[in-house]
């Protein structure tokens, strides 16, 4: 044990998970020590007789893992790494990770499977998050019962109020102090209320251990998404269909990758495999999917992840096709496709050089053309960068 605990302090960073086989008394100081007090898992694996005794004793211990050693075993012609990544899979549980080559795409995508089979394995969206929702779609909803609401979370409305203040919000007035009641009158209910999912969302997803993935680039892609969507329908740049309220347009575009940071957060190595197959500027991460002959791609990750939350369908639907679009592609689909598609020929995808790919079928139900981007895109990147990351630093938390 001293020979081993010496090792997990001297290689923090590098190890990975635990295996500890023992048939003696054990102190749970000991186990936490071993397992960087429940950073890394550590499977403790003991005889039949002892599991119920040791995970009644360590049961409150993070991330410790009793199992019987004869059952790990006990299947023929099969590794330790097979045998414990069925008892992991049972568990509900990753299989162990494997970065000595690349694993081919079939074998991310039964891992995926397998974890989105257990419900509880995905992370939700935050509970304040929903409710603005349920409040924004109800046309009697009123300031008090915003405000109210809002109150609950000084922290949210700390932010809020910082937001309101860059410039992109405060426009010309130069005004930088606001109450949040005057916040609500001046903005709106839904202006008010979206960027408080904003900021709440922003705030409520954690990277785990292991995973590079890169928040703020995200964050970044995805609030200015929303702020494109934003400018095009304030501005009427767009021949929409028919006119797109704003908390619709705001959520389905802060939310249309929400299957990248999913892949991100728990797949990250099938991630960044994919990521490393975008070499071209011109080569779109849904296209990757594609050729990889994925089935679980990330717009049906996040169509997923939403309806869990029971997310209104015209939203799920803009997730779920952002990329895909079909024939004939909804109102808000085109929407968030073009402005999507803006902000990365700006420079702000979750790759920087990342461009814009156009549907043809989005582009002539919007009435507009390849060169007719390229125009938007220049009258856009004068500003609307900045303005972007900006409101970004402003809804982190530090």
């Amino acid at each position: 044990m001293p020979e081993a605990t010496a090792l997990s302090h001297q290689h923090t960073t590098r190890i990975r998970s635990v295996f500890l086989f023992i048939d003696q008394e054990i102190r749970p100081s000991s186990l936490t020590v071993l397992n960087q007090r429940g950073q890394i898992p550590l499977f403790l694996l003991v005889p039949s007789s002892a599991v119920d005794i040791h995970r009644s004793r360590f049961h409150s211990l993070g991330k410790v893992f009793v199992y019987a050693w004869e059952e790990l075993f006990k299947v023929s012609d099969a590794s330790l790494q097979q045998a414990i990544e069925t008892e992991l899979g049972q568990a509900g549980l990753d299989a162990l990770p494997d970065t000595s080559q690349e694993v081919p795409p079939e074998v991310w995508q039964k891992k995926i499977r397998q974890r989105l089979a257990e419900v509880n394995t995905l992370p939700t969206l935050p509970e304040i998050a929903l409710r603005l929702m349920q409040l924004l779609k109800d046309p009697q909803t009123t300031v008090e019962e915003l405000e109210t609401l809002l109150s609950t979370d000084p922290a949210i409305v700390h932010r809020l109020l910082q937001v309101i203040s860059t410039p992109i919000f405060t426009g010309t007035s130069g005004r930088k102090s606001w109450t949040l009641k005057e916040a609500i009158v001046r903005l709106g209910l839904k202006q008010v209320g979206s960027l408080a999912q904003q900021i709440k969302l922003i705030n409520a997803f954690v990277r785990p251990e292991g995973s590079a993935f890169d928040l703020r680039r995200f964050w970044e892609h995805s609030v200015g998404c929303a702020l494109i969507a934003e400018r095009l329908c304030s501005r009427q740049i767009l021949s929409l269909p028919e006119p797109v309220a704003f908390d619709r347009y705001w959520i389905a575009a802060l939310l249309h990758d929400l299957g990248k940071l999913i892949l991100g957060f728990f797949f990250w190595p099938h991630f960044e495999q994919i990521l490393k197959k975008q070499s071209r500027p011109e080569t779109p991460f849904h296209w990757v999917e594609t050729r990889l002959g994925h089935e679980i791609t990330h717009e049906y990750l996040g169509q997923l992840l939403l309806e869990r939350a029971q997310v209104e369908a015209e939203v799920v639907e803009a997730v779920a096709t952002h990329n895909s679009t079909g024939r004939r592609p909804g109102t808000l689909v085109c929407l968030i496709h073009v402005a999507d598609n803006l902000c990365k020929d700006l420079g702000l995808g979750y790759l920087p050089h990342e461009r814009g790919n156009y549907n043809s079928s989005v582009l002539a139900t919007v009435k507009l053309t390849v060169e007719d981007m390229g125009i938007l895109k220049t009258g856009l990147e004068e500003t609307i960068v900045e303005d972007i990351q900006d409101v970004v630093h402003q809804c982190i938390s530090e």
